[in-house]
């Protein structure tokens, strides 16, 4: 594998994982559920949630197929069971229901269910990610992964300011 081959299979994996994984996306969702919360707070969340994210990503990493096989899941129930769980926060995000919250169960529960996951680690993530692996081998998608936890952790540091950035216009589009 040459040198060229091995950036853009990065670039490759690293963009598609970024698309997936939708911090953009999440932004309104993670402001408006610590809207409250202080700027203290909100950094040690988005230090929480990167690191629950991490976990998560790094377990399917090494041993995706393995997890799976152990509880007898198939990547497709995998990925139904998961779309139910996303429409269910989708449906009660849209009729003005509490999504998650966040002061009965504390910050670092809100990092972990449901913003590290299912909202930024779903099963479209997690399944892409075991096909990833199983192409490129470990290399590409830990690099990938790496990339962007970091800038998982950077945007959700800043998710207030890219939030007023984008405006109530600009967060509706995204």
């Amino acid at each position: 594998m040459s040198f060229i081959t091995l950036i853009a299979d990065i670039i490759t994996v690293t963009a598609t994982l970024f698309v997936l994984l939708d911090i953009i996306g999440l932004i309104p969702i993670y402001v408006s559920c610590l809207k409250k919360k202080s700027n203290a707070v909100m950094k040690d969340c988005a230090e929480k949630t990167t690191i629950f994210s991490a976990m998560i990503l790094g377990i399917f990493l090494f041993f995706g197929t393995t997890v799976l096989n152990f509880f007898s899941i198939a990547l497709a129930d995998f990925k139904i069971a998961g779309g139910i769980i996303l429409l269910l926060f989708g449906i009660k995000f849209v009729l003005g229901w509490r999504v998650i919250p966040v002061g009965q169960r504390g910050i670092h529960s809100f990092a972990a269910v449901p913003f590290a996951t299912p909202l930024l680690v779903g099963p479209g993530t997690i399944t892409t990610l075991i096909i990833f692996v199983s192409v490129y081998g470990l290399f590409i998608p830990f690099i990938a992964i790496l990339i962007n936890l970091i800038i998982i952790w950077f945007i959700l540091r800043h998710a207030p300011a890219i939030f007023r950035l984008l405006g109530s216009q600009g967060s509706e589009v995204v």
